[in-house]
């Protein structure tokens, strides 16, 4: 049975009076009446955390609930595992201070992405130590920088540097527009690699 938090039924009579320790032991034997009741104890405690943690979200109502199935699938995965839980309460409160600080981590890599796709466009006279990146996110897009082609490395490594777009067709003897286009190719591929960065890692 796969259980979210749109479909938990209610917890059988006597299974909510029973322990926490009495609760996973049962949740570890299969018996889905000790786990719906062990998830029911602290809904309302895990909820209220998250709401805590993301009020400042845009559309925080749906986030928040977002957040507890997420929050609800990993408890019942590790559960199911049989895995040891010491301290249920802090536990599922735990798991769901972190999924909301990976939705805060997301959001801030997502705007400095976007601030320094803009950066790379060229018009501006200004270096990578002037773009609003975390070290993290810089290196990780030299190292996807030097996956690429030589074409894009010389341009983009020039437009790193500070050089605007009329300046790097000087260096390298292009035309000003193949240097665009080239910064914008780059832009999009990098775009691209971030996405499928960001679902592999959800």
């Amino acid at each position: 049975m796969c259980y979210t938090y749109r479909t938990l039924p209610s917890p059988s009579e006597g299974e909510e009076h029973l322990t926490d320790a009495e609760l996973i032991t049962r949740s570890h034997e299969g018996d889905e009446d000790a786990l719906v009741a062990l998830l029911a104890k602290y809904e309302l405690l895990v909820r209220k955390v998250i709401r805590q943690e993301i009020h400042e979200a845009p559309d925080a109502v749906h986030l928040c609930d977002d957040i507890y199935q997420d929050t609800v699938a990993k408890v019942i995965e590790h559960i199911r595992n049989g895995k040891p839980i010491a301290h249920p309460k802090a536990w599922m409160v735990q798991i769901a201070k972190n999924l909301c600080t990976d939705y805060w981590r997301k959001q801030r890599r997502q705007t400095e992405f976007e601030a320094f796709a803009s950066w790379l466009g060229y018009g501006v006279r200004s270096t990578i130590a002037d773009s609003p990146l975390q070290e993290v996110l810089k290196g990780e897009i030299l190292e996807f920088l030097a996956s690429q082609q030589a074409i894009y490395q010389d341009v983009v490594n020039l437009r790193i540097e500070g050089y605007t777009a009329p300046q790097i067709a000087e260096q390298l003897g292009l035309a000003e527009g193949t240097v665009k286009s080239r910064l914008n190719t780059f832009r999009r591929r990098l775009r691209e690699y971030y996405l499928e960065e960001e679902s592999s890692d959800s």
